[in-house]
């Protein structure tokens, strides 16, 4: 297996970053913009990512067998959805204060 970090090989990912627009400033942006998206994804954003996905796999394996169960199924969809909407907004409680310091410095 060839060593990428032979000079031959570095010259040409040298020229294959050049080719696609890699200049420095891009490269600064996408650092920009993966530090901001860092800061703004929250606990409950990723709640919100698990409860859609196990609900997603469990409609996928689970059949319900009485009319019973789907609405207890709803039900709980329900719950978690409050759950996370509780969740969401004691974090933007939370943050508020931390959020007008940070706008009065810019």
């Amino acid at each position: 297996m060839p060593s990428l970090l032979k000079p031959r090989n570095l010259k040409m990912a040298k020229k294959i970053a050049d080719a696609l627009g890699t200049d420095p400033e891009t490269r600064r942006k996408a650092r920009e913009a993966r530090r901001e998206l860092r800061e703004n994804v929250r606990f409950s954003d990723f709640l919100l990512t698990m409860i859609m996905v196990g609900f997603a796999m469990a409609s996928r394996y689970w059949v319900p067998r009485s009319p019973m169960e789907l609405y207890a199924c709803f039900g709980l969809v329900l719950l978690s959805f409050c759950g996370y909407l509780a969740l969401k907004s004691h974090e933007e409680k939370r943050d508020r204060p931390l959020l007008k310091c940070v706008n009065t410095l810019d």
